[in-house]
């Protein structure tokens, strides 16, 4: 129950914040930036904070971080379509790569695009749209209509300077995706943890007892999509886990 809650809470927070920052430049709707309320708790409660009153982050505090990098891709609906936007809020510019497109949560088929562009400062770049997406209606490719469960559309943001970003975009509650069996990989590189799985993963967490702390946790993987993590303080073994089992 308070894993589930944790998640939800961090599922909310990254929402909001990435529907602000999305809006960031928007010609028709600006959004120029937003209030984090509620960063730590000063007695032991269950509320809004993202750092416990004991210190320790909840899962929503990494949730917040990865909504908040400087550079960072965003997909998000708007008018029946899934649009992909990156942001720079940094004061150089930015080469980068964006894969982005609809993908099987088993890790078997995809339809993705690639588009690499510098992105100047203190901006907001458009990349692109899904095809329409009407809620009445499974999205449409090749002819074939998709079933919302077995397919969700995502976005990955690779370039130098930049740490790689994700965004992704689920059309049914994660609990209702034909999610398949996990088989995570992770492979030690000095201070990092490289973490992967063929199929899609949801809560991907380092179980609190393991004495270890990292630089990201709680996170969603992509099919085929590595993440790194940086090991801040070392363990004798990790157990990583998946909150969304099959």
């Amino acid at each position: 129950f308070v894993l589930y809650g944790g998640l939800y809470q961090a599922m909310m927070e990254q929402a909001m914040a990435e529907a602000s920052r999305f809006r960031e430049h928007d010609p028709k709707n600006p959004c120029q930036g937003n209030l984090m309320w509620s960063y730590n708790d000063c007695w032991g409660e269950i509320g809004w904070s993202i750092i416990d009153h004991y210190g320790r982050p909840k899962p929503s505090y990494y949730a917040v971080r990865r909504a908040y990098k400087p550079v960072k891709v965003i997909v998000r609906s708007r008018e029946n379509d899934l649009v992909t936007r990156v942001v720079n809020d940094d004061i150089i510019a930015h080469d980068v790569e964006v894969t982005y497109g609809w993908i099987r949560v088993d890790g078997s088929a995809r339809e993705v695009k690639t588009r690499r562009l510098k992105i100047p400062p203190n901006s907001m770049a458009e990349i692109g749209k899904a095809n329409a997406l009407d809620i009445r209606r499974p999205p449409v490719i090749n002819g074939h209509p998709l079933d919302p469960k077995e397919w969700i559309y995502a976005a990955t943001m690779t370039g130098p300077g930049i740490e790689d970003d994700q965004s992704t975009w689920l059309l049914v509650p994660c609990r209702e995706l034909a999610l398949a069996p996990s088989k995570l990989r992770i492979e030690r590189k000095g201070d990092d943890l490289i973490v992967s799985c063929p199929t899609y993963c949801a809560g991907v967490h380092l179980p609190e007892d393991s004495g270890a702390k990292m630089s990201d946790d709680y996170f969603d993987l992509l099919p085929g999509v590595a993440h790194v993590v940086r090991v801040l303080t070392p363990a004798d073994h990790y157990d990583i886990e998946v909150a969304m089992p099959r």
